[in-house]
């Protein structure tokens, strides 16, 4: 896989993970009952982006070794490392669209990383 591209799953993983680091802190806050909020929401925000971030890493670490023509890599780095831009008025609707678009996105990535791991003779270039 290009550099680029590998260096492009390597920085969002690095930013996903501190992101779920940095949330651990409110999460901290909440669960010893110094701040009022929703433990179960900021575990989440703390583990998901923590795990989300571990498997960009985990991907960029074996990127070179996958068997995907270069539309299909660009595709799995796309598919991975996505921009959600929120818009509109409606928070509910908007927050269940962009979700939904990731799973589409992580979904799309994890087949291509399963195809592109598959053995099959010689790399290709």
């Amino acid at each position: 896989m290009e550099p680029r591209a590998t260096r492009r799953l390597t920085f969002h993983g690095a930013v996903v993970t501190l992101v779920g680091l940095l949330a651990g802190i409110p999460y901290a806050m909440v669960a010893t009952g110094r701040v009022v909020g929703s433990e179960r929401a900021w575990r989440f925000a703390h583990v998901g982006n923590i795990l989300g971030g571990i498997f960009l890493l985990a991907v960029a670490g074996v990127a070179d070794r996958l068997d995907l023509v270069p539309a299909r890599r660009t595709l799995l780095v796309w598919s991975l490392v996505r921009g959600l831009i929120p818009g509109g008025s409606l928070a509910n609707t908007l927050v269940y669209v962009l979700l939904a678009v990731g799973a589409a996105g992580a979904l799309l990535g994890m087949g291509l990383l399963a195809l592109g791991s598959r053995a099959r003779g010689p790399r290709a270039g």
